[in-house]
């Protein structure tokens, strides 16, 4: 599926890269990863105010203390991990 996909790319750049350069990584996929993870941008914001993670809009970039947390920061945008609210769509069954 296209989003396991992206997550996956984002998770990994952080685990091998402890950065990911949100803007190269929306034109490489082609969306606005700002409105894309924007409730998982949300749900670090705590992660930042503890200063594990740096966020300036360019860039996520773990900090070092951050490298201890690297498992919780990326849990964030595993959906399938993540306590991170998403928007539900009704299905036809």
């Amino acid at each position: 599926e296209p989003d396991d996909e992206l997550r996956r790319d984002v998770i990994m750049q952080l685990i091998c890269h402890g950065r990911l350069d949100t803007q190269s990584f929306g034109e490489r996929h082609g969306i606005a990863f700002a409105r894309y993870f924007a409730p998982e941008l949300k749900a670090l914001v705590g992660m930042v105010a503890d200063g594990l993670l740096s966020c300036d809009g360019e860039a996520l970039a773990v900090t070092g203390r951050g490298r201890l947390m690297l498992r919780n920061i990326c849990t964030v945008f595993d959906r399938y991990l993540s306590n991170v609210p998403r928007q539900h769509y009704s299905k036809m069954l």
